[in-house]
């Protein structure tokens, strides 16, 4: 048994009808150089990569009426049957069609009583292609976690060597009877009011770490002022629709090479670009003042390498997209990420201990059922949030066919009512959106405006980047 760290606790508390706490992953296959792919070889190799994933082994064991942090246990073995399942596209089996599909497999909450993780493999795609849709509990791992396992679920060679048995690991110590377990959680419960000092002692190292920055640029102007509320910007419902864009890896290097700003920079300023370019084209029009982005920044340290587990944090930037200069829009991003890693490499090997490590999943449960009929009265702190995560820069395969694209879903929280998540790999950026449809009624309108909004960023770059 293992208990649960704060945060997971938060994403497995906070989950309602309308906050879905489940991150997944569209994944595509090439299969033309894989004469022997099959459902079945897939299954097998599956099967057997899976069972390397400690967490997918595992599952929640709750606290009676949510007095204290669940913990984990061993779930026993990976029965691949009740976690890979099929489903078909409709014809013509287009982006739009599986972006349907998959949105609605998105919406489908995970049995807590399993393992907390899925997979849907599609069926019906045209001939030299397959797909699969992964979807597992935001309690379980972050993005860079994440995208860390795809090494272990895929092949880096077309034919692998056979995969010896791993031995398991399980999250550690015995599976506690249910009234142990209680009487363990009724001790940790009463123990909780000793940790409030120390929790107050560390928000407020936190907060004398913030002063130096505060004294030389000021209190960060997306934390003065809300921000502008949008249509996209309203209560987040229980439905999810899914779209979906690759940017070529290169031209967003070649803005970063011309320009001084990361890759990172690069995918923000398109991102919320194509966003702009959503709203202009709607009929709805930019405010005349920025949007604020949530950018999440991983706060792993190097003893974190390898845990499967949540270390990130959100911070707000504001992005002028009221600006019409797509490179004086670009510095706007880079001052910004930059004074975040200033504040972050400040932070390093400070954690802020989470509300979930002082509040219980009754608390916390309560708090997030009470917040949606708020949202119209809570000011808007973001309007959107770009997650950007480093995938493998090789290839991968899954039963010798090989992986062409990896498009995340993610949370939607609050007012955000529409979410763009990265994935960079090889010589790809793989973007995918999730919106609630009954504030984006159709997401592939922001999809088709990222191309666009690259290459309008690369043409700044080449007349004025140096």
């Amino acid at each position: 048994m293992r208990r649960h760290t704060g945060t997971d606790s938060l994403f497995l508390s906070f989950e309602t009808d309308a906050f879905a706490m489940q991150v997944g992953a569209l994944i595509v296959l090439d299969t033309t150089d894989a004469p022997d792919f099959s459902f079945e070889r897939l299954r097998e190799r599956y099967a057997q990569r899976a069972a390397m994933v400690p967490k997918f082994t595992w599952k929640i064991k709750p606290v009676p009426l949510g007095i204290d942090r669940p913990s984990w246990i061993d779930a026993g073995s990976l029965d691949i049957d009740e976690h890979l399942d099929r489903v078909t596209v409709p014809a013509p089996a287009g982006p739009r069609e599986i972006g349907e599909v998959i949105g609605r497999l998105f919406e489908q909450r995970l049995d807590r009583d399993q393992p907390l993780w899925r997979s849907w493999f599609l069926d019906g795609l045209p001939e030299g292609t397959a797909a699969l849709f992964t979807v597992n509990h935001h309690c379980l791992m972050d993005g860079t976690s994440g995208a860390s396992i795809s090494s272990v679920l895929f092949d880096v060679d077309r034919e692998p060597a056979p995969v010896p048995p791993a031995p398991r690991l399980g999250p550690g110590g015995r599976n506690p009877s249910d009234p142990e377990h209680l009487a363990r959680s009724v001790l940790n419960m009463a123990t909780t009011p000793l940790k409030l000092p120390g929790f107050v002692a560390a928000c407020g190292r936190r907060a004398a770490q913030l002063v130096p920055d505060v004294l030389s640029n000021g209190v960060p102007s997306a934390l003065t002022s809300p921000a502008p509320r949008m249509s996209f910007n309203g209560a987040v419902g229980d439905r999810r629709s899914i779209a979906f864009e690759t940017l070529p890896l290169g031209d967003l290097k070649a803005v970063r090479r011309r320009t001084g700003a990361t890759v990172n920079d690069v995918i923000v300023a398109v991102c919320v670009a194509a966003l702009g370019r959503y709203v202009e084209a709607t009929g709805e029009g930019l405010p005349d003042k920025p949007f604020t982005v949530a950018v999440p920044v991983s706060m792993r340290s190097p003893s974190d390498d390898g845990e499967l587990t949540n270390r990130v944090a959100a911070y707000p930037i504001r992005v002028p997209t009221h600006v019409a200069d797509p490179l004086e829009r670009l510095h706007a991003v880079s001052e910004e990420t930059e004074r975040l890693k200033q504040l972050a490499a400040r932070f390093a090997g400070t954690r802020l201990p989470s509300v979930g490590e002082i509040a219980s999943p009754f608390v916390l449960t309560a708090v997030a059922r009470a917040l949606p009929p708020l949202v119209p009265h809570i000011p808007v702190v973001a309007n959107t949030m770009v997650s950007t995560v480093r995938g493998a820069p090789f290839p991968l395969y899954a039963a010798g066919a090989r992986l062409v694209g990896m498009y995340p879903t993610n949370v939607l929280m609050g007012y955000m009512g529409l979410d763009f998540t990265t994935i960079s790999a090889e010589d790809r950026v793989d973007v995918g959106i999730t919106v609630d449809p009954d504030l984006v009624p159709d997401p592939w309108l922001v999809a088709e405006e990222l191309p666009a909004a690259l290459d309008e960023l690369v043409r700044a770059a080449d007349a004025g980047g140096g």
